[in-house]
């Protein structure tokens, strides 16, 4: 008990702060929203990594000096409705599902607009090593988070107006988003301006397709979730870990990045009934064995 109230007043501390800051914070990746500094990037990908990399890890925080403001991020939302939601079931209190359905309303209201359906972007522009990502366009990874937590809200709040959402995105990942077809798999692409090819982003999708179809009984969501899952399963490597994607320069391993796949596979079983991809979960955790970095 004595551990369970230091965690509860820990999470009612940030609770606290939230409110006070009204939701807006900096993000470790914003720092391409520098107006001072990004003119000098001269629209090069390697200065904006520099540029970027160097606010990420520079040893104080340079944002206010260099005309970075706070922001809501809506992958910070989604995840607040997800925890508000548990404080909701643990506690009973009305003020949890209040908060959780305030943060719902705000990812309502702020979309990405012009897409077959609900999805959600950066709110700064992004260079990651593949790719130049604009502020507001969508990502996989995003939709997938997001819609996750609308789909806890539909299942804790009963409102219909939640599953819609989940199924809205659901259409976006299936209308909006290239595949790479590789015999009898696909992957789904990371964003809808470019076809990329990351793991994490293609199960990630994958799981809120097979956790939609389990509610609603679409097949169409369920073959694609499993084709998805179907290709990285292909590509378990040899110590059952997986490269971040298939392609030569994304050819390295991280941990959290694999959590996601595991994660999601999980999702892909219990939404789909289809258990054939289990032993990929169980080898990882028998094996023990380090991956390689």
């Amino acid at each position: 008990m004595e551990a369970k109230d230091k965690i509860f007043r820990a999470i009612s501390r940030l609770d606290q702060w939230l409110e006070e800051h009204d939701y807006k914070g900096y993000d470790p990746f914003d720092g391409l929203s520098s107006k001072v500094l990004r003119p000098f990037t001269f629209n090069n990908s390697l200065l904006r990594i520099a540029l970027q990399q160097g606010i990420r890890r520079f040893p104080i925080n340079l944002r206010p000096a260099v005309g970075i403001k706070k922001s809501h991020s809506s992958k910070g939302m989604g995840f607040l409705v997800r925890g508000y939601l548990r404080l909701h079931k643990a506690t009973g209190e009305k003020k949890w599902e209040k908060k959780a359905r305030s943060c719902l309303e705000w990812l309502i209201c702020n979309q990405s607009k012009g897409y077959s359906g609900a999805c959600w972007g950066n709110h700064f522009d992004y260079q990651s090593r593949v790719f130049y990502l604009p502020k507001g366009v969508p990502t996989v990874v995003w939709v997938a988070l997001i819609g996750h937590a609308f789909l806890d809200a539909y299942e804790r709040l009963k409102d219909n107006a939640y599953l819609d959402i989940a199924i809205s995105s659901c259409e976006h990942i299936t209308n909006d988003l290239d595949r790479l077809n590789d015999e009898g798999s696909v992957c789904i692409s990371y964003i809808p301006i470019e076809n990329k090819q990351v793991h994490n982003a293609n199960t990630l999708g994958a799981s809120l397709l097979a956790r939609t179809y389990s509610i609603t009984g679409r097949a169409s969501y369920r073959d694609l979730a499993t084709a998805a899952i179907r290709y990285t399963v292909k590509y378990q490597r040899d110590d059952r870990s997986w490269y971040y994607g298939e392609a030569s320069d994304l050819h390295w391993v991280d941990n959290f990045h694999t959590a996601y796949v595991l994660d999601s596979i999980k999702h892909v079983i219990a939404g789909t009934g289809d258990t054939r991809y289990r032993n990929q979960m169980k080898m990882v955790m028998v094996t023990g064995k380090e991956p390689s970095f």
